[in-house]
């Protein structure tokens, strides 16, 4: 967000209606709305496997030449939180490759792929259950160094990424050749 938040009317697109009022908290928008002319950002929330290759197709449209897309995918991890659960909609990154899918698309679509992340991944996820564990069996000591590992583990670009709950990926629009 606070990538997006220096510009002027970036193009948002929130699959999930639980999420859109909490996404035009810190970035005003209208969801699924264009700006007028070429857009220098995008963000890009929970792309569906039902529509976001048109969507896909929308956003490359809209994007100016070395604008910003910053996409937020769901991975089949994200279902064991309780509040994913009641969500309407398939997400693309619960299909098995659909990340990978979407990776390639959007290279196809003239998009350069500058970074890649995990974000709550199964290490800070393990680090954070067994601080809760420790702590309750009276080590809130060890708790609180479990705790801090935890965090450390949040976010990963390395081969954890692929088991944290949600991916997130920044991507440049290339030049047209």
């Amino acid at each position: 967000m606070s990538v997006l938040s220096q510009v002027k009317l970036p193009m948002v697109i929130c699959n999930p209606t639980e999420l859109a009022s909490e996404i035009n908290q810190r970035l005003p928008y209208q969801n699924g709305s264009v700006p007028s002319g070429p857009s220098s950002a995008a963000l890009w929330v929970e792309p569906l496997a039902d529509t976001w290759e048109a969507e896909l197709i929308n956003i490359s449209r809209t994007l100016s030449p070395g604008a910003l897309l910053v996409t937020i995918v769901s991975q089949p991890a994200a279902r064991l939180l309780p509040e994913r659960r009641g969500w309407i909609g398939s997400p693309l990154g619960f299909q098995l490759g659909g990340l990978n899918q979407l990776r390639r698309a959007l290279a196809r679509a003239g998009f350069n792929l500058t970074a890649s992340y995990g974000i709550h991944t199964a290490s800070a996820i393990g680090f954070s259950l067994l601080s809760q564990l420790v702590e309750r069996l009276g080590r809130a000591d060890l708790g609180d160094r479990l705790h801090f590992a935890a965090s450390l583990h949040y976010c990963s670009t390395r081969s954890m990424a692929g088991l944290a709950m949600v991916a997130l990926l920044f991507a440049r629009r290339e030049p047209a050749s």
